[in-house]
């Protein structure tokens, strides 16, 4: 199958210097690109759980010493303060999770990359935004060279070409329970005329670096 490229006039570049932009997703036409509607970064009812058991693993030996001067025992000590404890732990995770998603969002925003393709090179939408109103032209790739499959692990997320799925609504989950096709290749259906292809890679790996995208 071959894929395709729309771009402006301008972009001869492309082929003269055997390179391609990979936009960052805050520089994208889609508002909700990487960012898809959460609730915040963890369940809360599983963030109190995990902080109970971590709690029984650790705290306990760090509260021996406190417990003699008390003369309490510890096991005692350790049930009295063990509540309160958690409680307060996740307070405080459920009051840091807007900024633990904000930070993810704004990590992912500045790191990865997104070369778009399209499976038609015969839409007239995409001919109109992405090419100039007509005046442009259409890149073809095939979809088998090894430069799009360069994934590390069976369980890479990025580098290597994921069809886009269309959704009525974006996913309302917390951040910690969504998947990576979720976070990154699901995109609301008004976008579906795009028949969209992907590739993300880290712009770390990029052969040539030119600034960053205002956003």
């Amino acid at each position: 199958m071959s894929l395709y490229k729309y771009v402006t006039p301008a972009r001869l570049d492309v082929l003269r210097n055997l390179r391609i932009r990979f936009t960052q997703p805050t520089a994208q036409n889609d508002p909700f690109e990487f960012r898809p509607l959460v609730r915040g970064f963890g369940d809360p009812t599983i963030a109190t759980k995990l902080l109970s058991e971590q709690y029984d693993r650790q705290v306990p030996e760090e509260l021996k010493k406190y417990a003699a001067p008390l003369n309490l025992s510890v096991p005692d000590f350790v049930d009295r303060l063990k509540p309160s404890l958690v409680a307060l732990s996740a307070q405080l995770f459920e009051r840091m999770s807007p900024f633990l998603v904000e930070s993810v969002f704004e990590t992912l925003g500045k790191t990865l990359g997104i070369l778009s393709l399209s499976e038609t090179p015969r839409s007239l939408p995409m001919w109109a935004h992405y090419s100039t109103n007509h005046s442009g032209f259409v890149f073809e790739f095939d979809d088998q060279h090894p430069w799009f499959w360069t994934k590390k692990a069976d369980t890479d997320e990025i580098r290597h070409l994921r069809r886009v799925t269309y959704a009525e609504a974006l996913p309302s989950r917390y951040l910690g329970d969504l998947a990576g096709q979720d976070l990154f290749y699901t995109k609301l259906k008004e976008w579906e005329y795009e028949q969209e292809w992907r590739i993300i890679r880290p712009l770390a790996e990029a052969s040539q670096r030119l600034g960053t995208d205002v956003y």
